[in-house]
């Protein structure tokens, strides 16, 4: 390798090559083959003669001081001879081609040029030489008068990002690493048209070792103060590209450094040596080419070792730093654990547990040897067992994708009540029209916000409360409010995330108003639109829905069919451009807003909830949906307000995180009055037009009908049970989640005689990618406590119905744990099972018995939402003959959602909330009993080592 130096180019002077003798001694090349260069410094070329014109700003024509006219300029600079592109006046002898950009400056007389072909440099005797390659004379001319001209300083708008720290290993010789400036682009930002052969090119390189402080260069205000925004970079090389040609605008990009001492405020032009063991402040310089955005993309810092005649040089791209959510504290999210893989024996052990009360004998012992056969030591289960350990290794999470598709996009029933869950709001009191529209300008205004704190990763990271409390949780889950999209599939459903590379950022939603569909973009002309805006242009929409002769069809009931109907059916709207660009900006969209008509029902909790699950059927609002969407506002005339949610790319707590942060956020605008803003230039809302064969008729009347029959068959109640809440929990000593599930219990043998498999979900988001597994509160412990309280012929006391109760908590709790710490059953026998799926041509036989299946069929679905402000959650059963209860525990009453189907004769959902009702009563009644005084030192050492119980979704 021969000598480094470091060239320099001014605004509009000749380069020099800047004397680094106080960093011989500090230079370390990093490549390993390399040594240490000696710096050296190239004589100087001619400065221009004193005589030569030299144009500034203040001799320059009103159009050159504004920088307008590039043809009036050009014409000016053909006038006067430059015959090139610049914008400045030339002498006439110059035979130069113009610079370009605005604060240009003219040349040097053709006589004072510098010579144009490489001139010997200094160096050891020996060694290897880099030249640049030989070019024509009219090249050389055309490039050198570029060289010599002025250009404007390049208007970088973001600092070097942190991927800028640059001694990682360092570059091999010949290699160069950029580091943009701003929004640069591989190929395009070097500009060199994109091929990144820099050595073909040529470049002038210097290799020295200095810890400098990278800025911007700054704008306005900041610019004139001089303060710029500075951290620390080691640069192990720098190199300046003075014959790099965009091949667009034929302008090189230059890149000057002109140093700046901290305490002096002066710019220093001339290139003075760098002292050594010193922080410096660069500013990067260059040419305006074309447009702003080209400008911004084309700015760079190029670090390089040249080699003797490089064929190629490789562009190593900047790594995209990830930023990632962080705390209130600042700092980031530590790294998250991965999912613990439980041992077999202790899963197959703890699943016979869970089953053996809930099945006859005869079929237990049968399943028993069933399970002992698979985990035998040379069995199928420790073979299996080693592929899951091997998965675990591979993957982030072991069981989110088998997860995912069992729960979710394997099934093929319709998503309204059976899988996607509403959230209702407290009642809203509208007095007309432009009242719904305001509190929907509002709500999109806190979801634009929201998603702002998404965009920047400035959500503060959730934290775990009670048992392990204090420990992060995987954020994951937040990142899927706005962006995705559960696409329909014949056989199986496919989660689709809108994050790319490629496509720009959705600015849109779509609002359904009257079963039409309507584009609202939030951001028109790169600014977001006020609540002012956003209420003008939902007052356009409902007037362009009320158009009876624009009506299209009900298009979003097809959304609310089988899975498998609903692909079919989208299959053949795909063969129209048309519903194709209609589907797109649907599947796109950051969310749906639902401008519902009145129900014309009492509006009670219950009726409200069904408003939001289903909408009423076609003939009220069910068609004013698209329930394949990820989150759906819905905003009633009549104050019916909620969101219905697509329950694949969350879970229920990320769910009402979001939304209680909307509420306050439209709670706070809510005390200053929406007007209207003066939006005449803005476009008007786009309807989505359909084009419906005979065919898409057909499904729609299908899809209609069987919307219809699923709110009929539904069976739903809300029961506030108003008589203690959490509070009393707690003063028992118990966790008012295990209160509750026992509650549960007690509830159903008291409907149905018998305890059946229960769902109950467990936030795993401890780990990485995790979301749920299940809590089995059907324990052997609950199973003799229901008995006790319900077989009044036994004589047993209250002393020992009170242990009994007490025993059903510690093993719910000890469950609990279990299942919140990854070392629950459900989800390691799940990958089991798909792991068996892939490696043998059948199921084995541990999979397929009477016993496993009824473990999988859960009769009661349940789930702790919690809120802190006015709104509760709600579901339907997962099976035909089943309960969904979800409860929203508060400090003094507990709110239940109950459902069921009507088609069940075994079912009730009036006659199960009364029953847990009395079961919460007789509990009460228990826990008041005064404790005899021989159970005192029992209950103490009870107390000290009970676990504290943790919060779930």
């Amino acid at each position: 390798m021969g000598e480094s130096r470091l060239g320099a180019t001014g605004m509009g002077g000749p380069r020099f090559c800047a004397p680094l003798s106080g960093l011989d001694s500090a230079v370390q090349l990093t490549s390993r083959s390399a040594a240490p260069s000696r710096l050296v410094r190239e004589p100087p070329r001619p400065r221009p003669p004193a005589g030569s014109a030299r144009l500034g700003r203040e001799n320059r024509g009103p159009r050159e001081r504004k920088g307008g006219g590039m043809g009036e300029r050009r014409k000016r600079a053909r006038r006067q001879g430059g015959g090139g592109r610049g914008g400045e006046a030339r002498p006439a002898s110059s035979g130069q081609s113009g610079g370009g950009g605005h604060r240009a400056q003219a040349t040097v007389p053709s006589a004072a040029l510098p010579p144009l072909t490489p001139r010997p440099r200094p160096g050891p005797a020996g060694a290897a030489r880099w030249r640049p390659p030989r070019r024509s004379g009219r090249e050389q001319v055309r490039r050198a008068g570029r060289r010599s001209a002025a250009h404007g300083r390049v208007r970088v708008g973001r600092r070097f990002g942190p991927g800028a720290a640059l001694g990682l290993g360092g570059p091999r010789p010949g290699e160069a690493l950029w580091v943009p400036g701003s929004r640069g682009r591989r190929g395009q930002a070097e500009g060199g048209g994109g091929d990144g052969n820099t050595a073909e090119r040529g470049l002038d390189s210097v290799a020295f070792a200095l810890r400098v402080q990278a800025v911007p260069v700054l704008r306005g205000a900041a610019r004139r103060a001089r303060r710029p925004l500075q951290f620390g970079v080691p640069l192990l090389g720098a190199c300046e590209l003075p014959t790099f040609a965009d091949q667009r605008h034929q302008h090189p990009p230059y890149f000057s450094y002109q140093h700046w001492e901290p305490t002096d405020q002066r710019l220093s032009e001339s290139p003075a040596p760098l002292p050594a063991n010193k922080h410096w402040s660069f500013y990067m310089l260059g040419p305006l080419l074309g447009p702003r955005d080209e400008a911004l993309n084309t700015a760079g810092l190029h670090l390089c070792f040249p080699r003797p005649r490089v064929p190629k040089m490789p562009i190593l791209e900047k790594v995209p730093h990830q930023t990632v959510a962080k705390p209130a504290s600042g700092a980031e999210e530590p790294s998250l654990p991965k999912l613990p893989v439980p041992p077999l024996q202790q899963t197959l052990a703890t699943y016979l547990r869970c089953m053996r009360h809930l099945v006859p004998e005869e079929q237990f012992r049968k399943s028993q040897a069933i399970v002992q056969r698979f985990g035998d030591p040379d069995g199928l289960g420790e073979a299996l067992q080693q592929k899951l350990l091997e998965r675990r290794e591979k993957t982030a999470n072991w069981v989110s994708e088998y997860w995912l598709n069992d729960m979710y996009l394997n099934n093929r029933l319709a998503l309204p009540v059976n899988s996607s869950p509403a959230l209702i709001f407290a009642r809203q009191h509208f007095q007309d029209t432009n009242d719904q529209l305001r509190f929907a300008a509002n709500l999109i205004s806190g979801v634009l916000s929201y998603k702002a704190l998404l965009d920047s990763h400035s959500l503060p990271t959730d934290c775990a409360k009670g048992q392990l409390a204090g420990q992060p949780l995987c954020m994951r889950q937040y990142y899927g409010l706005f962006s995705s999209y559960r696409l329909p599939g014949h056989t199986q459903d496919t989660l689709v995330a809108q994050k790319s590379s490629v496509m720009p950022e959705p600015e849109h939603i779509i609002v359904a108003c009257r079963n039409q569909f309507f584009v609202l973009d939030v951001v028109i002309n790169f600014r977001r639109l006020s609540e002012g805006d956003l209420f003008t242009q939902l007052g356009k929409i409902v007037k362009m829905a009320s158009n009876e002769d624009e009506r299209l069809p009900p298009i979003g009931l097809l959304t609310s069919d089988g899975r498998t109907e609903w692909a079919e059916a989208r299959t053949v709207l795909m063969k129209d451009s048309t519903n194709r660009d209609s589907l797109d900006m649907i599947e796109r969209c950051i969310c749906l807003v639902c401008l519902d008509t009145p129900g014309g029902v009492e509006l009670s909790d219950p009726n409200m909830a069904l408003q939001l699950l289903h909408g009423g059927g076609c003939s009220k609002n069910g068609a004013n949906r698209w329930y394949d969407k990820s989150l759906q506002f819905v905003v009633g005339r009549d104050g019916v307000c909620g969101v219905v949610c697509e329950h694949s790319p969350f879970d229920g707590i990320i769910l009402v995180q979001c939304v209680e942060h909307l509420l306050k956020h439209v709670k706070k605008s809510t005390q200053k009055m929406v007007r209207a803003d003066s939006v005449s230039e803005l476009p008007a809302p786009r309807r989505l037009r359909w084009k419906c064969s005979p065919e898409i008729q057909g499904h729609l009347a299908s899809s209609a009908e069987k919307l219809q029959r699923i709110v009929k068959n539904l069976d739903f109640t809300v029961h506030n049970f108003n008589y203690y809440g959490k509070t009393f929990m707690k003063q028992q000593k118990c966790s008012p989640d295990a209160f509750l599930q026992v509650a549960l219990q007690l509830a159903f043998y008291r409907c149905h005689g018998r305890l059946m498999p229960t769902y109950e979900s467990a936030s795993i988001r401890r780990f990485q990618e995790g979301r749920v597994d299940n809590i089995r509160s059907a324990t052997p412990e609950a199973l003799a406590f229901v008995k006790a309280m319900t077989d009044h012929t036994a004589a047993t006391s209250d002393s020992e119905k009170l242990l009994l109760f007490k025993d059903a908590i510690r093993a719910q709790t000890e469950y609990t744990v279990m299942a919140l710490t990854g070392m629950a059953i459900d989800n390691h026998l799940l990958a089991l099972r798909e792991l068996a799926r892939e490696v043998c041509q059948e199921l084995p036989e541990m999979f397929t018995e009477e016993t496993y299946l009824m473990s999988n069929h859960f009769v009661l679905s349940t789930s702790q939402v919690p809120t802190t402000m006015e709104m509760f959650c709600c579901y339907g059963p997962v099976v035909p003959d089943g309960y969904g209860a979800c409860y929203n525990p508060q400090p003094e009453n507990i709110l239940f959602c109950i459902s069921s189907f009507h088609s069940c004769k075994e079912t009730s959902s009036t006659k199960f909330a009364k029953a847990v009702e009395e079961s919460l009563l007789a509990m009460q009644e228990l826990c008041l009993l005064p404790p005899p005084a021989a159970d005192k030192p029992q209950a103490a050492k009870e107390k000290a080592t009970r676990p504290r119980p943790d919060s779930f979704c």
